[in-house]
């Protein structure tokens, strides 16, 4: 629908927010680059695209080809309806920086799902579809590398056609509908009487209107532009029926996939039939904030006594929201997904007019002097200003409780500048309506990862964001000379800042501990904490090992476990006068999954006091229970007669032989194997334990000689059905294990012996000081 006359560059039907999400090396940065050579104002030369990787400007993503954080570029497309801004955002497609993905979904209102045809949907495409889901986001599919169903599988249309409709048809489980339009479809064109027909099996000329008009006619080109002397018959049948511009230099390459590329990328222009996609198919931030508001501000319920001003304020703020207004009069709105360090040199010197910036607004930061941190964020109502003065809300912070002792959950700030992002570059901006994507600058010590901007603080902030991944890989670091300790400490909380998803910790031994989310994720955060935040030799231990304590027995109710007489520990005041009765009980797998996948909720009923429902350490070895339930008994004596008041219970609650040997080696669980079509590839499914993981890579490779690659991510959490404890005490157990010694390797004490030794706890195990070897006292003859 065109727009009314009255839309201007910053109306917000003229823009469009989208992310770019794939798994691994299914082509998320090519398609930006094509993205970013169509719309980009000169910023990358056409022939680049595909080979610049213009959005992976840190050295590392350079060197390992991979994405490893989220970047946004402001592009331009000309389109009927006026010309539109697309803030595009790449993504990581590495399950170790989902973190990132989420970062990136947060502030977008639609999704590129890239799929490779070859290589059909992987593990990090369903996370990206979740990811998607969970944010409201539009998602819109890009078939992407379809020409390696020629060169690689060497399918036939036909074949192709159905593999496209395995990827897409079975996947979405949308409705016919949706997927009827064009061309696709179990639907024929019938020429003679110019219609769209059903296809019925019974013509042997039936094909797919896909097939016939699309796939048949891109094979031809392909098959034919691969043979040699291809030159011409690509002029005379493609370059010149559709006349297109095509440098005679490629034309004439000795290579024919040189030329047949430079023909398709001329014939079949990516950039714009994506652009084009995004303008027509995906929602402008008016439509999009109207569907996702209950999302981001979900309706809060509170005692009306008192509240009845905040709870007033906040529906005007979710209502403007709600509209994407850009009034000047309304409130200003703003979330920052993720906090992330660019050095001061490369912030621009000049403002538009030429005026000289001054980048610390006579404010230092005392963090990093080489290091300027800038939030990633998005206006979603009224109109952001450079220098404005906005509130800070923390993730947990709560209008109606107000700020703790702290001071960190409600601060009030000046911004310094306001930047357009262009990849690594920055463009100075005085001013950002709603449905813009922003940097801004003058919140590095005010925000750790993630808040909510308000030109209010009656309100509460943004829902938190969900990552698909934990931070489960940890590692205690040290600098290499003592004297160094401050500046690696320093670089921890610089870089626990710039991370999303690390967390960095002390243990009650004193240990610095990071944590990551896997194996990659956590080299990136090492080198970054050496060579751009700390800038000091350190020591890295080998990883360790995150573990959680539980309780097992029979699976009775949970009801029923509570009215058991036995099970329970009492402890009285030394007066005399109180006793607390505590009763510790295993909840059920179900209702433990609830309360993991719920612990969003459960922060703001409890106010986010996670011990509350989850002892931070258990009996065993120190570490976090899980599945544990503990019923809590006060009973206060009044006077000496035996009158008690008794309170409620409260609950807080290729080389395949060879690649099955490491998993055998590694305890893992092998789930399914299957093998790719089309190809002599197969896929092995197995769940790992994380102890075994850390070396599961290492020895594969070894093992296969580099034939066989792992993809590790962390999947759930699991008992170990050992008890660590166990020694004979029935009459049966008695017969079968005598007095213990004759018990095979007990996994679960080996482990809880490992963790009590790390942390300097007691251990008990037989250690012979004093051996001597025994002597027979038979003679011999």
């Amino acid at each position: 629908m065109p727009v009314p006359p009255a839309a201007s560059a910053a109306d917000p039907r003229l823009v469009r927010n989208t992310c770019i999400l794939a798994h691994v090396d299914h082509g998320k940065t090519s398609l930006a680059d094509h993205l970013v050579a169509s719309g980009g104002s000169g910023l990358l030369h056409p022939r680049l695209a595909g080979s610049a990787r213009f959005m992976d400007h840190l050295p590392e993503e350079q060197r390992r080809a991979i994405t490893m954080k989220s970047s946004s570029v402001a592009l331009r497309h000309a389109h009927p309806t006026g010309v539109h801004r697309v803030h595009l955002i790449d993504s990581p497609g590495h399950a170790d920086f989902c973190s990132e993905v989420s970062a990136a979904a947060r502030l977008s209102d639609s999704a590129l799902i890239v799929v490779d045809a070859a290589k059909g949907v992987r593990v990090q495409t369903h996370a990206a579809l979740r990811q998607a889901f969970v944010e409201r986001l539009r998602p819109c599919l890009v078939l992407n590398k379809l020409d390696r169903l020629i060169t690689d599988l060497l399918l036939s249309p036909e074949d192709a056609y159905a593999r496209l409709r395995r990827i897409l048809a079975e996947k979405t489980g949308a409705s016919k509908a949706m997927l009827l339009r064009g061309f696709w479809g179990p639907y024929y064109i019938d020429k003679e009487k110019k219609a769209i027909l059903p296809l019925t099996g019974s013509a042997a000329d039936q094909q797919p209107a896909f097939v016939q008009n699309v796939l048949k006619p891109l094979w031809k080109v392909y098959q034919r532009g691969l043979m040699p002397n291809s030159a011409e018959w690509l002029h005379n049948n493609v370059v010149s029926g559709f006349n297109l511009k095509v440098s005679p230099r490629e034309l004439r390459s000795k290579d024919p996939k040189v030329s047949l590329h430079a023909v398709l990328r001329a014939w079949l222009p990516l950039a714009e039939s994506v652009m084009e996609m995004l303008v027509e198919c995906t929602p402008d931030p008016i439509a999009a904030q109207a569907f996702r508001v209950p999302r981001l501000m979900p309706e809060r319920r509170v005692a009306a006594s008192g509240r009845a001003s905040i709870v007033a304020e906040t529906e005007l703020l979710r209502s403007c929201v709600a509209a994407c207004s850009t009034s000047a009069s309304a409130p200003v709105v703003v979330f920052v997904s993720k906090m992330f360090a660019v050095p001061y040199s490369m912030l621009p010197s000049n403002w538009l007019n030429g005026e000289l910036l001054n980048h610390n607004h006579g404010h230092s930061e005392p963090e990093s002097e080489e290091e300027c941190f800038l939030a990633f964020a998005r206006v979603f109502s009224g109109v952001l200003r450079a220098g404005q003065k906005v509130f800070v809300l923390s993730p947990m912070y709560d209008p109606v409780k107000g700020d703790d002792a702290s001071g960190k959950k409600v601060q009030e700030v000046e911004l310094h500048c306001l930047y357009k992002m262009l990849g690594q570059d920055l463009v100075p901006v005085d001013s950002v309506a709603a449905g813009n994507v922003i940097a801004i600058q003058g919140l590095g010590q005010h925000v750790l990862k993630s808040a909510t901007l308000l030109s209010t603080k009656n309100c509460w902030p943004f829902s938190s964001m969900t990552f698909q991944v934990s931070p489960t890989l940890k590692v205690a670091v040290e600098p290499s000379n003592p004297a160094d300790l401050g500046a690696l400490l320093r670089g921890l909380k610089l870089l626990n800042q710039a991370d999303p998803l690390d967390v960095y910790t002390v243990s009650q031994r004193g240990e610095h501990v990071l944590a990551a989310a896997g194996e990659v994720h956590l080299e990136r955060c090492i080198k970054d904490l050496q060579e751009r935040f700390a800038k000091v030799q350190l020591e890295v231990s080998k990883p360790l090992v995150s573990f959680m304590e539980t309780i097992q027995g029979e699976d009775a109710s949970l009801m029923g476990s509570m009215k058991a007489e036995q099970g329970f520990v009492d402890r009285t005041t030394p007066n005399g006068r109180f006793t607390v009765r505590v009763q510790v009980i295993r909840l059920p797998d179900a209702l433990t999954k609830v309360l993991a996948e719920s612990e969003e909720l459960l922060g703001q009923i409890i106010d986010g006091e996670s011990s509350q429902f989850a002892q931070d350490g258990g009996p065993i070895c120190d570490e976090p229970m899980r599945g544990v339930a503990f019923v809590v008994e006060p009973y206060i004596f009044v006077n000496d007669d035996d009158v008690v008041t008794h309170s409620d219970d409260n609950i807080f609650t290729g080389q395949l032989g060879a690649a099955f040997a490491v998993l055998g080696d590694c305890r893992a669980k092998v789930l399914k194997e299957e093998m790719q079509e089309g190809t002599s590839l197969f896929t092995v499914h197995a769940h790992l334990p994380v102890a075994e993981s850390f070396e599961f890579a290492e020895k594969l490779r070894k093992r296969t000689s580099g034939a066989a690659s792992a993809h590790l991510a962390f999947s759930h959490w699991e008992c170990i059905s050992q008890d660590p404890f166990f020694t004979p005490q029935t009459r049966e157990e008695i017969e079968e294990f005598g007095d213990g010694s004759s018990i095979g390797p007990n996994l679960a004490k080996k482990l809880m012996n490992s963790v009590r030794r790390r942390k300097g706890l007691h251990v008990e195990e037989k250690v012979v000081e004093y051996g001597t070897k025994q002597r027979t006292l038979a003679r011999k003859v």
